[in-house]
């Protein structure tokens, strides 16, 4: 397939071609002969209509201002498609309206500063983190762009590769779509690869789907509930007070749960959080899959789960934006990974279901996170507050002993246990860097955070300005953490 690059704001479709020997519309706008040029007001569609009749209109000025109609047209039916999504992913550069079968690639700057509501996603507590939900409204928005007289239907195959970590900085991705029929765009996140031999860095896809299109939503399914009702159902608590689910405020929805033997059904405030809508309502897609943490809990209390996979979602009416909106979650049993857990999950309001959708999620393990109180845990991770059990090291009378498989051991997003341990810029294997701040962590009760560690990796510095001396033994395996003595 043919590609073409944009970061162009608006382009007019491509009319039909001039007659051959007619000058093209660069010559019109510079060499138009004084014989055959007409002043034109183009500040209505009825001007040029009138000047239109005039026989004497250059061939390539009436094209021009054919182009122009066309244009105004299209921004009629594509703006507030256009603005919704601008306003949801500001840090989208527009593309041009491309012919069908043609690669359309526009630039992706991520950032806080631009998408603020994703500080509010931070799945370690630490690094924020794209949710899938957002990159399947980034997707579904793009995918309209192309055909903006089109109805959303769905989405298939949602699948992301890898985290996609969001900083303060802006992050550049690509992003990539290109019709597979006519009522189904696929669409692609690219990043940039730098590899040791630059013959072979590259970008590579970390996400990608396939956007459903058509004129009306898909029929509801017969019987209209797709799902099971909850058997032995019982009131849940609160998540987010519990620390069961690490959402801030802007994604937190979920106003009330209950749990039963075969999932669990719940109710969410449309109307809460400060996600912009969109065309998903990325914060209320979260949500929906939000309402499996409890069930997920119970079965594998020491994991942290992270949606992965959107299988299919089907739409059979409008996005809902306010008002109370009820989902049912209910696991699919599956053998294909101990690592994933599947759900199916239904979204309905008084205008009846409006959303049925499969999810895939995958189990991280938390490695010494996962025995700790869930609460315990937030304190230490988000908080930064001293948590003694918490530490990944091992007191052995006054020796500090780190083994390297228990930082391998915690699944987590680039950059967490930097943040975590207030790293900035590792002059040292961070594995030894982590050892010594929570060497110093444990004899001062401080959270490890705020140990500062010299160059030489021999001295540490606590807040209040004491400097210790420390003796490290840094083995393939395991590394341990002897105190020297104190410096001035």
């Amino acid at each position: 397939m043919a590609a073409t690059d944009h970061r162009v704001q608006v382009m007019i479709p491509a009319p039909s071609l001039p007659p051959p020997g007619s000058p093209s519309l660069d010559d019109a706008a510079s060499t138009t002969p004084a014989s055959t040029s007409t002043k034109v007001d183009r500040s209505t569609d009825d001007a040029d209509d009138v000047h239109e009749a005039d026989a004497n209109i250059h061939p390539s000025e009436r094209l021009l201002r054919q182009a122009t109609r066309i244009h105004r047209s299209y921004l009629t039916t594509a703006g507030d498609a256009q603005r919704r999504f601008l306003q949801a992913w500001p840090g989208v550069a527009a593309a041009q309206t491309p012919h069908a079968g043609i690669v359309e690639r526009s630039v992706v700057s991520l950032s806080l500063g631009e998408a603020p509501w994703l500080s509010d996603h931070r799945p370690f507590y630490t690094t924020a983190v794209v949710p899938l939900a957002c990159l399947a409204d980034m997707f579904a928005a793009c995918a309209l762009r192309r055909a903006p007289n089109a109805r959303l239907t769905g989405l298939r195959d949602l699948h992301v590769s890898r985290w996609v970590v969001v900083g303060h900085e802006p992050t550049s991705f690509t992003l990539e779509t290109e019709p597979h029929t006519t009522s189904i765009i696929n669409v692609r996140l690219l990043s940039w690869r730098d590899a040791s031999d630059a013959r072979l860095s590259r970008f590579e896809a970390v996400a990608s789907a396939r956007v459903d299109l058509a004129d009306v939503y898909r029929p509801l399914p017969s019987p209209p509930s797709l799902l099971p009702a909850l058997v032995g159902g019982v009131r849940a608590t609160d998540p987010y007070a519990d620390a069961l689910l690490f959402h801030g405020p802007a994604f937190q929805l979920l106003r009330e749960m209950t749990v039963g033997e075969n999932g669990a059904n719940a109710v969410i405030d449309a109307g809460r959080g400060s996600v912009p809508n969109g065309v998903l309502h990325p914060a209320l897609l979260d949500a929906l899959v939000q309402s499996s943490v409890h069930v997920v809990h119970r079965r594998h209390p020491r994991h942290a789960c992270i949606p992965i996979e959107i299988p299919w979602l089907h739409l059979h009416g409008p996005v809902p934006t306010g008002g109370d909106v009820r989902c049912e979650v209910r696991p699919i049993e599956q053998a294909a990974s101990e690592r994933l857990l599947t759900f199916e999950l239904q979204g309905s309001n008084d205008a009846g279901v409006w959303a049925s959708l499969r999810v895939v999620m995958a189990l991280l393990p938390l490695g010494r996170f996962g025995a700790l109180d869930p609460l315990c845990m937030r304190a230490y991770l988000r908080d930064r507050e001293f948590v003694p059990d918490a530490l990944l090291s091992y007191d052995e009378q006054g020796r500090t002993v780190l083994r390297r498989r228990e930082v391998a051991g915690v699944g987590r997003p680039p950059g967490a246990l930097e943040d975590l341990y207030g790293i900035q810029s590792p002059s040292g294997d961070l594995h030894t860097l982590i050892a010594i701040k929570e060497h110093a962590a444990r004899r001062a009760r401080v959270h490890p955070c705020g140990v500062l560690v010299d160059a030489d990796l021999r001295t540490y510095a606590l807040p209040d300005g004491t400097r210790v001396a420390v003796d490290v033994d840094a083995a393939p395996d395991v590394i341990s953490v002897t105190t020297g003595g104190e410096r001035p």
